[in-house]
């Protein structure tokens, strides 16, 4: 079978090729893409000892949403998938495709679908064998549809409350498309609930050994909670972080998606900072600058204060907008200081991302805490100013 998958293989660029390094355009948002990492075709979730295949996958990662994600499969069809991924062997790195997984999530939720009524109508997108629709049924949903458009099935005709999409998006080569068509299903006062895994905030130290990047596995884009935010405000929607997933859903809500979502409150609530709001006189940062379209100023000082966070109780996850590093270490010694709180940033893509957890809702204050700023001078550069991180600020 691998010796196969040259042939597809072909329309990439091979490992060793000059183009292998050149950047792509992020499938979400456009975006330059650069390149994250490889893996063998073989790299699958289940750690199976299958042999390597010999074919690398190439992954790429947005600077602006932390899309991550291959163009290996991008001129794949049906035939390919089911050739090379979808195949008998399958179980073999997913044993719980067969239903497992289907029937119990759907045991899970159950209490969150009644609390709903009976009445609701739901789409399952990316349903495989249908098992989490039938389930429903089962319990007297009546109102429940299955749809897998990789399956090759019919699409179904209308709009429901709710539309699910349980580990669907991380195997769609055509992201944007995916997320567009999932709310194509939903009703004006409806929602759409995925279920996914989500980029870890420490991606960018673990790289490619990160266990679901697994293209045996069909997986091939990951998100962020910053790629879903972005998605949400171009298309005028919220965005709820929920455990094992995300929420989106329009400024209003039916009734019945009420009742269903007061059983998620926010896990974590997303504090997604696309500029800082930076006053002119700061003290800690340099002057603005541009670079195209993008206005950035550095940090001249290791303790540079980003003004007021807005806490949920419970869990929060924050992502600051980095433009540039004046040295690597700046990504991997900055942290934060939240109030009475000092906790980690780790790097996702051109993001300092840190989770903290509060036990009652508060507005704090942020500090950036940093390296000693560096002279470029001092470096044989002609900068004698002292830099340490570029942020992404308003245009002023």
């Amino acid at each position: 079978m691998y010796s196969e998958l040259n042939l597809p293989f072909e329309w990439s660029n091979p490992h060793g090729d000059a183009a292998y390094f050149e950047s792509r355009a992020c499938k979400m948002c456009g975006g330059e893409a650069v390149f994250f990492g490889t893996v063998d075709f073989s790299k699958n979730c289940e750690n199976a000892r299958l042999r390597s295949s010999g074919v690398s996958v190439n992954y790429y990662q947005c600077n602006i949403c932390d899309l991550l994600f291959t163009d290996f499969c991008d001129k794949w069809g049906y035939e390919e998938y089911t050739r090379f991924i979808y195949n008998d062997d399958y179980v073999v790195v997913d044993p719980e495709y067969v239903g497992t997984r289907a029937k119990r999530t759907a045991h899970e939720m159950l209490p969150y679908f009644e609390s709903a009524g009976k009445q609701l109508s739901l789409l399952d997108f990316g349903a495989g064998n249908g098992g989490f629709a039938q389930a429903l049924r089962e319990a007297g949903f009546a109102r429940i549809a299955n749809y897998d458009p990789y399956a090759g099935g019919e699409k179904p005709e209308g709009f429901f409350d709710i539309v699910t999409a349980f580990e669907v998006v991380e195997h769609s080569a055509t992201p944007l498309e995916t997320f567009d068509a999932l709310l194509s299903h939903m009703k004006t006062g409806g929602c759409v609930y995925i279920g996914q895994s989500m980029l870890p905030e420490n991606i960018g130290r673990i790289g490619t050994n990160w266990w679901y990047i697994a293209p045996r596995n069909g997986h091939i884009t990951f998100y962020s909670y910053r790629t879903i935010s972005k998605y949400a405000a171009i298309r005028g929607l919220t965005c709820r972080g929920v455990a094992g997933g995300f929420v989106l859903h329009g400024p209003d809500v039916s009734e019945a998606v009420g009742r269903f979502l007061a059983h998620y409150a926010p896990n974590p609530a997303l504090n997604i900072f696309d500029v800082l709001d930076v006053a002119n006189d700061a003290l800690g940062w340099r002057g603005i600058e541009r670079a195209g379209d993008m206005a950035f100023r550095w940090t001249s000082s290791p303790y540079v204060p980003l003004g007021a966070v807005e806490l949920k109780a419970g869990a929060n996850f924050i992502s600051l907008p980095v433009a540039m590093v004046i040295d690597g270490r700046f990504w991997d010694e900055s942290r934060l200081q939240i109030g009475a709180q000092n906790v980690a940033l780790n790097r996702c893509g051109n993001s300092l991302c840190a989770s903290i957890e509060v036990e009652q809702a508060a507005v704090e204050l942020m500090t950036l805490i940093t390296p000693p700023p560096i002279r470029p001078s001092d470096r044989g550069g002609q900068d004698t100013r002292a830099l340490g991180i570029a942020m992404r600020v308003g245009n002023g």
